[in-house]
């Protein structure tokens, strides 16, 4: 008989413990709210800095993208210091109707990156590919490269849903005092392989409606 005794003492010794501490062992945890991780800017070659122009869009703003995106991008704080300008397409500023800005530079860019993040309500990936066609020239303090661009929306769980811009940009980047690369000069180009009806425009063309 002192088995069953010693069981039942143990039962309730385990069930006070429970019912003290308040344990809810079959009820869910809470979830997790979801956590944003913040870019870590590093613009040491000029792939990296294309690499934070992707991830600041990716981010969307919501943690450090917007910093990150327009840090991209030379500013010109003194004389010998570039200034970062863009160059439109021809046929994107006749067909857009927009008269582009005498000079487009980090202030209009800025404006553009708030703007674009909030034509489409899903994620943003954008990807870059060699121009095969346009080989890179590059120097110890500047390099002119030339990419294929497409921005795509996706579902958080990667499905891509739509494009959101299509082309191609001729880029100059320098290096600074800092050992940073940053672009000075982005001349836009149509993708003529691109449909315009499905949303398949350039960057530049995005950036027309954007001032």
């Amino acid at each position: 008989m002192r088995h069953p005794l010693l069981l039942w003492l143990a039962v309730c010794a385990v069930w006070l413990v429970l019912v003290g501490a308040g344990c809810n062992l079959f009820e869910p945890d809470d979830p997790e709210p979801p956590s944003e991780q913040a870019i870590l800017p590093d613009y040491r070659t000029p792939d990296r800095t294309l690499d934070m122009i992707a991830l600041a869009l990716r981010d969307k703003a919501r943690t450090n993208g917007t910093s990150v995106y327009i840090g991209a991008f030379a500013d010109s704080t003194a004389p010998d210091t570039p200034a970062y300008h863009h160059f439109f397409w021809p046929t994107d500023v006749a067909q857009s109707g927009v008269t582009p800005p005498a000079d487009w530079g980090v202030s209009h860019e800025l404006n553009f990156y708030s703007k674009l993040l909030h034509l489409r309500g899903d994620e943003y990936q954008l990807i870059w590919l060699a121009d095969e066609e346009n080989p890179d020239d590059t120097r110890e303090q500047r390099v002119d490269i030339h990419r294929h661009y497409e921005v795509v929306t996706e579902t958080p769980d990667g499905t891509i849903t739509g494009t959101l811009a299509l082309g191609f940009a001729d880029l100059t980047l320098v290096k600074g005092a800092d050992g940073n690369w940053r672009v000075t000069i982005w001349s836009d180009r149509v993708d003529p392989a691109a449909d315009p009806g499905a949303d398949e425009v350039s960057l530049g063309r995005r950036r027309l409606s954007s001032p």
